[in-house]
């Protein structure tokens, strides 16, 4: 039972991670920040312009850092609410997954599953 528990956690964290739009926030916090050091080395830009440009870069990348961390957050805490839930109800999943054979055993779930959905879906 807590195998099987354990492969729907899996399929169900894979899923909430693939529908999030997290390529997207980590491609705008790298363009932020080739933008920053684009600026930091421009020769013909002032110090006067570089100090507001890179106030506003700092402001555009602090908010999509948070954006992110939210994101992830959020995965981890639909992850422990339905570990609680799992344990509610009996199935030890919770001490399942933090030992050796359970992070094994999650791991190798959500990689095959995110691997038949990417070519499947």
């Amino acid at each position: 039972m807590t195998w099987l528990l354990t492969t729907v956690l899996c399929v169900f964290l894979v899923e909430i991670f693939v529908r999030l739009p997290l390529p997207a926030v980590i491609s705008r916090i790298n363009v932020i920040g080739r933008k920053a050091l684009r600026t930091l080395g421009a020769k013909s830009v002032s110090d006067h312009w570089k100090e507001k440009v890179l106030l506003a870069y700092a402001v555009s990348l602090f908010v999509s850092t948070m954006k992110l961390a939210g994101y992830l957050v959020a995965i981890g805490a639909v992850a422990v609410f339905l570990i609680f839930i799992f344990d509610y109800l009996g199935a030890m999943v919770g001490e399942f997954i933090t030992n050796w054979p359970g992070v094994l055993f999650s791991l190798v779930v959500a990689t095959l599953y995110f691997i038949v959905r990417k070519f499947y879906v």
